[in-house]
């Protein structure tokens, strides 16, 4: 199971949203219950609003990744919400790879 969680961020944050994304983010699904691995990613489309990445968590099964999903993240994006406010968004997508 894949959660993918999709970002934009206001040009001058990049450097600081991806040090957070490798230092918090990904660093704390790497602890949590059944993960797997990990790619953080940066969109190769333009956007006027600023800088877009996908980070993708992989677990082993539903039941960690819904884990994440309640448990976990929440914290994350929160903290980061009250550290960036409207500079970035996000929304989250579950998806299972077929091929």
């Amino acid at each position: 199971m894949i959660v993918n969680t999709t970002f934009y961020v206001e040009p001058a944050l990049k450097s600081e949203f991806e040090g957070w994304a490798r230092d918090c983010y990904v660093a704390a699904a790497a602890k949590s219950t059944g993960y797997v691995s990990s790619m953080v990613m940066r969109l190769l489309v333009e956007i006027e609003a600023g800088a877009g990445y996908a980070v993708q968590l992989r677990f082993a099964d539903d039941d960690a990744a819904r884990h994440w999903d309640n448990a976990v993240a929440p914290e994350l994006l929160a903290d980061a919400a009250k550290r960036w406010g409207e500079r970035m968004v996000h929304f989250t997508t579950f998806m299972e790879e077929l091929v």
